[in-house]
This record gives C-alpha cells, structure tokens and sequence, in this order.
C-alpha cells in the first residue's frame, strides 16, 4: 500500500502524471523443509504472484479513486511477525497470536481512520482484507462486527491463489469491481510490526 500512497502523492502533485504500480512477489523461492509449525503454515498460506495497475488523474467514476491511506502500529505486538534471514532463504515467524490482536486492535484503529473522511463501517461497501490466512480474515471480521459475506473476496482470492503477499490486494479489489459492489471500499493488510495498513477507495 505504500507504493499507492507514493502513486497518488505523485499524481497529486502533477495531475498529468501516470504511475505503474506493480506488484511481483516470488514466495515459492523462501518454500523449504522444516518441523517448525510457524514455517509449515508459511509453506501452506504464500504463493506467486504479480499485480499491477495504473494511477492517475480521471474524473471517469467507473475507476475507483483513492481518497486515503492510513498506518499504524499494534503496541506490545513486535515478535509476533517477521522474516528472519535463514540458510535457505526468508523464514517466517509468525506467532499464534497474531488473529487476537487484530480482533482487538483492527476496529477502533479503523473507525478513527473512517471517521477522519466522514466515513462509518455501515457506508463502506466493500471490505478487501488480505488474507493472511482464513483466521486473519475471521478476526478483521470480528473485530469489525461485519457478516462473514463481507470476507468473500478475501476467501476467494485465497482459495483460488494463496497469499501472493504484496499483489493480493490487487487480486481482491479487481474482484471487487468486477462484481460490481458499491463503493466506498476498504482495503487492509497486515505484516511484520506487527503492522497494519488501510486504503480508502471512493
């Protein structure tokens, strides 16, 4: 999501300007052996994947327009996620706990993000959550209070392709406008911090 903010900093300050956004994310080649249960449920949730698209100026309203992005950190959350340097490539680590902060922590950092933009859940149309993993979605639902419904494209991009990491939300928001659903949408990923990032799309 960092590279949309640059992208639509850029356009901001030159309207004519057109940015490419791509995502390539090459998951396999951190794929190897181990009893470790964090590095087999790594093995299991993260694939290939590329992604991109184009930002810029249009006042054409078919095209989702980012109205903002928001970040932050979860407190007392540092170990529970990350890449570790390994023999054989990236390790990840990934802590059991990871789905309990986000049910704790997701819902008020989002609503405060919402509010700033005169925004509440109940306006949004379309939630684009990365699927860290089924229990990822399950606790940004919850933590939410939204239906299960609202984690389908989420679940769909994951069944179908896995976590592609940076490209996944891509996946979902191309899923998301060819169904035709409502905007504003929210989009949301979560990494190593532990870490969250929300993008606003009107």
């Amino acid at each position: 999501m960092n590279a949309l903010a640059v992208a639509r900093a850029i356009v901001l300050s030159e309207p004519s300007a057109r940015v490419l956004v791509c995502c390539a994310e090459v998951s396999t080649a951190h794929f190897h052996y181990s009893d470790r249960l964090d590095q087999l449920i790594a093995n299991t949730l993260f694939a290939d994947g590329c992604a991109a698209c184009v930002v810029g100026a249009s006042a054409d309203p078919s095209r989702p327009a980012i109205l903002a992005t928001h970040a932050r950190l979860f407190p007392a959350t540092a170990g529970e996620m990350g890449w570790l340097v390994g023999d054989h490539g990236f390790e990840m680590m990934l802590g059991a706990r990871v789905p309990e902060h986000l049910e704790h922590g997701v819902g008020p950092w989002v609503d405060g993000a919402l509010a700033e933009h005169g925004l509440s859940r109940g306006k949004v149309g379309g939630w684009a959550i990365h699927p860290g993993g089924p229990r990822v979605i399950d606790a940004v639902l919850a933590s939410l209070g939204l239906p299960t419904s609202s984690g389908h494209c989420s679940r769909e991009v994951l069944r179908r392709h896995g976590n592609m990491s940076s490209a996944t939300l891509l996946f979902i928001i191309r899923d998301l406008l060819e169904a035709g659903i409502p905007r504003p949408w929210a989009g949301m990923a979560f990494g190593p911090g532990l870490a969250g990032e929300l993008l606003l799309l009107a």
